[in-house]
């Protein structure tokens, strides 16, 4: 029995399921994101609301402290205030015969925020320490308490998203203090102008935010499920073409065995270098909808999310890789000449692998002269060449060790650009063999595989299409050397 289709079939198969698994990934970052950025987007609105009615709640105070208060009907709903008792005039009597009894800033304050309250759900009170309160019912409750006491130690606002009778609600508080037009009231208990007299609250329902913040999710989640299954057919039907592709190429026993040959080798190492970000992103996602709510927009947040962009950007590197390779086989890759400063490129590079660098214990520098020139090339393939050898580098420097960049014009008027690492470096008879595609070096550090085996290929022959060359120099437990020429003729 013949088994060549069979081999190279499953290779198919592999590699589509490979694909899928990577879709998905993708698609469900996507959808992480995005509700997650909702979620945050939620609590903003919900603290901009809050914040919003306090300014309105402190204006009125405000209104009515720089009147001194304000007469009203006495009645069975605003009976004068046994609190203002030592105050001459505070219940007086209208030539017609009408009672008045005076309110100050804090009982306007109380009456018009609890109908505020009735009407609309927003909570507010003015509230003080318990051995200082008038009225009993303006006590604080244990959430106001912490932040009257924080506000002693120079908080100047309590922010947090917190529940009041199991319901969630946005609340924010700030400090009160004495002012000139506060001792009306307020002289006699001791206090002087400037001295932390309490704290005035807000507290917004979340369950209209809540509401929203669902039937947002709900079509986002069907966006990207009709997203999702869009790319999935697609992959399908391609797997179905090279199918039946495949089995027209499958002609010779020598096609055969050099396609499975290369077919076991590419899923073997894009398995591996796919696992590792694609349980990132699971993982961090799962971090952030159980976190998301704890916070508003915390920085332990920040930080999953970028690592679930790094894991999926990674992952697209390697699919953008994977076809350049077949692109540069056909000479179809996109390739534009123009002015590029290579120096400004270099400082980018180090910028963006600083973090990872500094993650697996590395230092990182460029040490480039002002007058650098530029070269006539493309600037996104440059800066592919550039990452790519940096992020080599990485992957076999240990812990402790360092890369460094030069760039310098030689005696002949070339410009030479070298990445230089201290890492494990290797034989001299393996250099050939890693600039070729899908070829790794065993790491004598852990004795296994690491990379995609794309990136030395690309970059040299990026480095061709460029009329230029790599080089590599490298000894095993001292580190290895990669540098890359622009001929004189590129040179502006």
């Amino acid at each position: 029995m013949d088994f060549r289709p069979v081999s190279r079939l499953t290779g198919i198969y592999g590699v589509a399921i490979l694909v899928a698994v990577v879709w998905t990934s993708l698609v469900s970052g996507s959808l992480v994101w995005n509700m997650h950025s909702e979620k945050l987007q939620t609590l903003a609105l919900a603290t901009k609301e809050a914040r919003s009615h306090f300014n309105k709640d402190n204006s009125l105070r405000l209104w009515a402290a720089s009147h001194g208060g304000v007469y009203v009907p006495a009645s069975e709903r605003t009976p004068p205030n046994p609190m203002l008792s030592h105050i001459p005039e505070r219940d007086i009597t209208t030539p017609s015969g009408k009672k008045l009894t005076l309110m100050n800033p804090a009982y306007v304050m109380r009456q018009m925020m609890n109908d505020f309250s009735k009407k609309y759900g927003v909570k507010g009170k003015i509230t003080t320490f318990p051995d200082k309160l008038f009225n009993p019912n303006n006590a604080p409750d244990d959430w106001e308490l912490q932040a009257l006491v924080n506000f002693e130690g120079g908080l100047t606002e309590a922010l947090e998203l917190t529940n009041i009778d199991g319901r969630g609600f946005m609340r924010l508080m700030r400090p009160l203090h004495i002012e000139k037009s506060c001792l009306k009231c307020h002289a006699h208990q001791g206090y002087k102008v400037g001295e932390l007299r309490g704290g005035v609250s807000v507290s917004v329902p979340m369950a209209d935010y809540y509401v929203q913040a669902r039937k947002y999710n709900q079509i986002t989640s069907a966006s990207h499920a009709l997203i999702w299954l869009l790319g999935f057919v697609g992959i399908v039907v391609v797997a179905r073409k090279s199918r039946a592709a495949t089995l027209d190429l499958l002609e010779t026993k020598e096609v055969a065995i050099a396609a499975s040959n290369a077919k076991t080798d590419f899923l073997a190492n894009m398995s591996h270098e796919l696992r590792t970000p694609l349980n990132a992103i699971i993982g961090f996602s799962q971090m952030v909808g159980s976190e998301v709510y704890g916070s508003v927009g915390g920085d332990k947040n920040k930080e999953y999310l970028r690592d679930i962009q790094l894991s999926g950007e990674h992952l697209l590197n390697v699919i953008n890789d994977i076809l350049d390779v077949a692109r540069i086989e056909t000479g179809e890759l996109d390739y534009v000449d123009g002015r590029v400063n290579i120096r400004d490129i270099i400082v980018t590079c180090v910028r963006l692998e600083t973090a990872q660098a500094l993650q697996t214990g590395l230092t990182i520098g460029a040490d480039l002269p002002d007058d650098l020139p530029c070269v006539i090339a493309d600037v996104t393939r440059i800066k592919q060449i550039l990452l790519n050898l940096v992020s080599n580098s990485i992957k076999f420097t240990p812990p402790g060790g360092s890369i460094q960049i030069e760039a310098h014009v030689n005696a002949e008027g070339d410009l030479l650009v070298s990445v230089m690492d201290s890492g494990i470096g290797m034989k001299g008879s393996d250099i050939p063999k890693v600039l070729e595609p899908f070829v790794q070096v065993e790491n004598i550090m852990t004795r296994s595989h690491r990379g995609s085996g794309l990136g030395l290929s690309m970059s040299r022959r990026l480095s061709e299409l460029h009329e230029g060359t790599l080089e590599i120099k490298s000894e095993r437990g001292v580190g290895t050397t990669v540098t890359i020429m622009f001929p004189k003729k590129r040179i502006v």
